[in-house]
C-alpha cells in the first residue's frame, strides 16, 4: 500500500469517528452507466480496493441528481445528457449511516479532453458476463436489480 492511500484512510477513519460521535449521517451518490454495446463503466479508485459505480459524496445545498451528474463528469469524463433516479438506499461506513443514492444514465457523451480526478486509478467499460473479479459485492447486486429486474433491496 503507498503512503498517499496510507493517509487517506487514516484521515477517511478521522472523519467518519467524528461524525459518529456527532450522530452525523452523509449522502453520496452512484451512478450506473449502461452504453449502446450493453457495456457498464465502473472506476477504480486509488484509496479503495475493489471495482465500483463512479460516484461520491453530495455536497453542501446539492441535490443528490446534480452531485451524480458532477462526480460522474469528474471522475470519468462523462456528460449525462439525461439522468433518471433508481433507488435509495442505506449503508454503515465505520459505523456512521451513509444513504447512496443511485442513478441511471444510458444517454450521455465523453468530453474527449478530460482528465480523471486524481483519486480515480482506472475507469473502464465492462460488459456484464465479463466483470473484474474484484467488483464489489454491492455493485454486482445493482446490477442485478437494474439488469435482471431483481426486488431492489434496501442497504447497499
Amino acid at each position: 500500500m503507498d503512503w498517499k492511500k496510507s493517509i487517506f484512510k487514516v484521515l477517511i477513519r478521522g472523519h467518519r469517528g467524528l461524525q459518529r460521535l456527532l450522530g452525523a449521517a452523509t449522502v453520496g451518490v452512484r451512478i450506473l452507466v449502461v452504453n449502446s454495446e450493453q457495456e457498464i463503466l465502473l472506476v477504480e479508485h486509488t484509496y479503495i480496493d475493489g471495482w465500483h459505480f463512479p460516484g461520491g459524496g453530495v455536497n453542501h445545498m446539492e441535490s443528490t441528481e446534480a452531485a451524480a451528474i458532477r462526480e460522474l463528469q469528474e471522475e470519468t469524463g462523462v456528460i449525462a445528457k439525461n439522468i433518471s433516479f433508481f433507488q435509495i438506499y442505506v449503508h454503515n461506513i465505520l459505523g456512521v449511516s451513509d444513504y447512496p443514492a443511485l442513478y441511471v444514465v444510458t444517454n450521455f457523451e465523453v468530453q474527449a479532453d478530460a482528465k480523471p480526478s486524481p483519486e480515480i486509478k482506472h475507469a473502464k467499460w465492462f460488459k456484464i458476463t465479463d466483470l473484474p473479479k474484484d467488483t464489489t459485492d454491492s455493485t454486482k447486486m445493482r446490477l442485478s436489480e437494474y439488469f435482471e429486474q431483481k426486488q431492489k433491496a434496501d442497504r447497499w
